[in-house]
């Protein structure tokens, strides 16, 4: 389902800042929909009108068709095992936010496995459901080669999530 998400401080000093994104019913994971041709839409806290406001929810509703558009791009995406693996890894870096790390064997198959019967698949679409949904979701454990295993956790800070959900929507897009 297509959703406009509001981002607003709790003391006016940023502006409000309106993403477009496609939020999976199913699962409850928000996905925020974010590329260079597709970006944020914002207004000054302070002295807006409400006719501003008006138009910039009408420009995030007009883009919606082409984010929809990306997303039956990806489901027509089949990914080989060495690129599912790839996206896997790069996802647990961008969540760590550092550029280069050795999870083992184990912990990138956990971050592949889906959770339902309607996520098992090799279109981009649903091996990028099902990491996006891991990586952001926790629930899953993680080594470092060689490492001590432990449970990653649900990202809870709403600013990591969006930043995190966003990169993921980049590395996927980048294989369409």
């Amino acid at each position: 389902y297509p959703r406009i998400l509001l981002t607003n401080s709790h003391d006016g000093m940023q502006s409000f800042r309106f993403s477009v994104g496609i939020f999976r019913l199913v699962c409850s994971n928000g996905l925020v929909v974010a590329d260079e041709e597709f970006s944020d839409f914002r207004i000054k806290h302070k002295g807006y009108s409400f006719g501003e406001l008006r138009n910039v929810v009408k420009q995030a509703v007009k883009d919606l068709p082409k984010r929809v558009e990306v997303m039956n791009d990806m489901k027509n995406r089949i990914l080989t095992e060495d690129e599912k693996r790839k996206m896997a890894l790069d996802a647990m870096l961008i969540r760590a936010g550092v550029d280069t790390l050795e999870y083992d064997e184990e912990t990138i198959n956990d971050i592949l496995e889906p959770k339902r019967e309607a996520d098992k698949g090799n279109d981009l679409w649903r091996v990028f459901n099902v990491v996006q949904e891991k990586i952001t979701q926790g629930d899953f454990h993680a080594a470092l080669t060689g490492a001590k295993v432990r449970k990653v956790r649900k990202i809870k800070s709403f600013e990591k999530d969006l930043k995190v959900n966003k990169e993921l929507f980049k590395l996927a897009t980048a294989l369409v």
